[in-house]
């Protein structure tokens, strides 16, 4: 007669299980990774679109913001803000209820890191403005400082981050 025995069945069920519960356990801590790496990623290139966005004098709402383009973080939060500083007299941060673009606020647009991710530490101040001002770019980080550094961690293991340094000189780099 031809067939499995229970005896190999059993052997093959119980390696199917062994493998999958090795194979688990890894698969979810790599989707936690990669979604740091993710929201790092992003935020970076969300920098370098705000500079470009400076150097080149783009219009917003029919006119060039004086206070140039930004981000806005707060600690703790899972997104942030790209907006654009339109006051007569900028004031090189982000007013929810402040200036407006031509009667437009002056939100562009809100970054969500993702389920898994949040901003775990701002510095030099929280919450945090980083303004790209044309012509050169001119950096201008809230709290007076030379450099802001943003961490990203994970929610389930904040003990896992992301940091991204930015200085006034224009340097954005990921350092973790």
């Amino acid at each position: 007669m031809k067939g499995f025995t229970i005896i190999e069945l059993l052997a093959v069920v119980a390696i199917i299980i062994l493998l999958s519960s090795l194979i688990l356990p890894n698969y979810r801590l790599g989707e936690q990774k990669f979604a740091l790496e993710n929201a790092i990623v992003m935020l970076n290139r969300n920098l370098r679109s705000v500079e470009e966005m400076a150097m080149s004098s783009k219009q917003f709402h029919s006119i060039i913001p004086r206070g140039g383009y930004g981000i806005y973080a707060e600690n703790g939060a899972s997104s942030y803000i790209i907006f654009a500083d339109c006051g007569v007299s900028p004031d090189y941060r982000y007013t929810p209820t402040g200036s407006e673009c031509n009667g437009f606020p002056e939100l562009i647009e809100t970054i969500d890191l993702g389920g898994q991710v949040y901003i775990a530490g701002l510095l030099p101040s929280t919450p945090l403005n980083i303004l790209f001002t044309a012509p050169k770019p001119t950096v201008t980080i809230s709290g007076s400082g030379s450099e802001a550094i943003i961490t990203i961690a994970l929610k389930t293991d904040s003990t896992k981050t992301k940091i991204i340094n930015i200085n006034t000189v224009g340097l954005i780099e990921i350092t973790k």
